[in-house]
């Protein structure tokens, strides 16, 4: 991906998530939409962290996300936490957690053509955040929806596709 696009799509999203910002404080915010193919579309508001998962994940099937959309297929939608500490052996969980975005609350989406998914997160140290996740989880249900139709209407289904990757 473009470092100038990943630049601009980061500064869109951060622009999407401010209200939600105003009520709950986030280290970060990410998109994800999975395609059958195995590709998926990946973003966030925090354009290190952009940059560092497609440098170093960009080719590679996270055996994470892999689950929980295995999971999602089984349901219309599903609901995920990262909390505690990694497995040390699982590469990815372990870049996020050093990169000190954790204590994750995901909503996945089964659609027609995809998974979708919205990541909110906090650091290592904030594990009362997932107590504030469960006080606002309309409020984060109808973000993420709100959210989607933005980044819909921003990027097509086919722009997604064509910057997509394992």
């Amino acid at each position: 991906m473009a470092i100038n696009f990943t630049k601009d799509l980061c500064e869109k999203i951060t622009t999407i998530i401010a209200p939600l910002s105003q009520h709950i404080k986030l280290n970060a915010f990410g998109y994800q939409k999975f395609f059958p193919d195995g590709t998926s579309f990946k973003a966030s508001n925090n354009f290190e962290l952009t940059r560092l998962i497609h440098e170093k994940f960009s080719d590679t099937t996270i055996p994470n996300y892999e689950t929980e959309v295995r999971l999602s297929l089984k349901e219309t939608k599903r609901y995920f936490f990262r909390i505690g500490e990694p497995d040390r052996q699982d590469a990815f969980l372990s870049m996020l957690y050093n990169f000190n975005v954790w204590n994750t609350l995901s909503f996945y989406e089964k659609n027609e053509d995809c998974v979708e998914a919205v990541y909110f997160t906090s650091t290592r140290e904030n594990y009362k955040i997932i107590s504030e996740y469960f006080n606002n989880l309309e409020l984060l249900k109808n973000f993420s929806r709100y959210f989607k139709d933005k980044i819909n209407n921003i990027f097509s289904s086919q722009e997604k596709k064509k910057t997509s990757s394992l």
